[in-house]
């Protein structure tokens, strides 16, 4: 699974249910790991 997947999958937990906060966290987690992966230069990881 993708993290824009996971994502979504983690947006459909709604507020009052038991496990929304710690959804939330991880969306805010998953966000920032994609937001710094987008912003790397494409050579950055990708061997010499």
């Amino acid at each position: 699974m993708s993290l824009r997947s996971a994502i979504a999958e983690a947006e459909n937990i709604r507020s009052g249910r038991a496990l929304y906060d710690q959804a939330s966290d991880r969306i805010r987690t998953w966000r920032r790991t994609l937001q710094r992966s987008e912003d790397q230069p494409f050579w950055l990881g990708h061997g010499s």
